[in-house]
């Protein structure tokens, strides 16, 4: 297989996740690269650990970055 210039807007990064303080969700960033605007684009995914549901962006595709547990037991997140 060979890389071409064109991939590059195919290239999608998953950040490392971060756990809920209860354990029952995790939160990622997603990065891509946005060819058109020649810059990255990321947002926050969250997805339950034990597998029920599928992952769901809960953010805007605006540079969000950060996502950590609260003390409440929420995930939230800061650009």
């Amino acid at each position: 297989m060979v890389f071409t210039p064109t991939d590059i807007g195919r290239l999608v990064t998953p950040g490392a996740p971060v756990l809920s303080p209860d354990g029952t969700r995790a939160a990622f960033t997603v990065t891509r690269t946005d060819v058109e605007a020649n810059s990255y684009r990321s947002a926050v995914w969250l997805v339950r650990t034990d597998g029920s549901a599928p992952a769901r962006q809960v953010t805007a595709d605006n540079n969000d970055a950060n996502p950590m547990g609260r003390n409440d037991g929420a995930l939230s997140q800061s650009s």
